[in-house]
Order: structure tokens, then C-alpha cells, then sequence
């Protein structure tokens, strides 16, 4: 937690902790910050295009290297980070529980400050990328679907020849 605090800006509000692949757990912004006007003034300029680019993103693939673009932003605005540290913050293993974990929390993050661009007006509701729109049910089994692997069923004959 010691290279969290070191470098923070002063006026730094956090709303979500995730833990990031050195083990730490990092908090990110809140999505209103106490008496900004715009969230581009809070958050910079390219805010709400990452913001669009998750919300427009063709697949969960897409979506999900989308919300970690986001999440870097943020991370960035919060203190600056050189490439080397970013690296050592976003490289995890692959198919790892911390990944997965991670992922989890970038798209909670991103979906955080979308309700927020939501409920003040500047976006209107979406519908997220890859899922169905079946509410909290419909999440929860596309996080579900994303976590177990993928087979492939192919018709067979009774010798169990693949059919084709």
C-alpha cells in the first residue's frame, strides 16, 4: 500500500479498491468528485471517450480491454505512473484468479461511473457490451460464462465419429 499513497493528489476520492497484479490493492476515484462541474474537469479530457469506447465495445473481449484502458486512466490520474510501473500493475498471469478478480472490479469500476453519467444526465442507459439485458441474472451468468472454459459440442455417430 506504501507505493499507493506516495505521489496522490491532494483532492483524490476513492470509491472502489481492486487488487492489481504486485499483489496491492489500489483505490480508484469515485466517479463525483466534491465540487466539480464536469467529470472531463475531474477526470481529464479522455474520460468519456474511454467511457464510450466501453459502452460501444463490439464483444466482452472488447469491453474488457476497454474498462482496463479505464482503469489505467484512472490510475494515472490519481499519480503518475511511468510504463514500467504501469506494467508491474497490469501484467498478471493469464488465466489466473487475480485476472479475473481484476477484470471484475475494472468492469464494477466502469459500471460505477457510468451509473453516475447516468443519473446526472449525460449519458442515458446503456446496454453492456456482450450481454444479454436480463438485469443482475443476465451478469451474473455472463461473469459465470467468462470463468469456465469453452466445449464445443459436435454430433457423433454410435462409434463416436465426429458427424459432419
Amino acid at each position: 500500500m506504501d507505493g499507493q499513497l506516495k505521489g496522490r493528489r491532494p483532492d483524490f476520492h476513492s470509491s472502489r479498491a481492486i487488487r492489481l497484479a504486485d499483489g496491492h490493492v489500489w483505490s480508484f476515484p469515485a466517479p463525483a468528485e466534491n465540487g466539480v462541474p464536469s467529470p472531463e474537469t475531474a477526470f481529464g479530457a479522455e474520460y468519456l471517450d474511454l467511457i464510450r469506447a466501453i459502452l460501444e465495445a463490439e464483444d466482452s473481449n472488447e469491453a474488457r480491454l476497454a474498462e482496463l484502458a479505464f482503469a489505467m486512466h484512472l490510475i494515472g490520474r490519481n499519480r503518475p505512473l511511468t510504463p514500467a510501473e504501469y506494467q508491474r500493475l497490469f501484467m498478471f498471469e493469464q488465466e489466473s484468479q487475480a485476472l479475473t478478480e481484476s477484470q471484475d472490479g475494472f468492469r464494477d469500476l466502469a459500471r460505477d461511473h457510468v451509473d453516475y453519467l447516468v443519473a446526472t444526465g449525460t449519458l442515458s442507459r446503456p446496454a453492456w457490451a456482450g450481454e444479454p439485458a436480463h438485469g443482475a441474472l443476465g451478469r451474473l451468468l455472463s461473469r459465470l460464462r467468462n470463468q469456465w472454459p469453452i466445449r464445443t459440442w459436435y454430433p457423433t455417430s454410435r462409434k463416436s465419429e465426429v458427424l459432419s
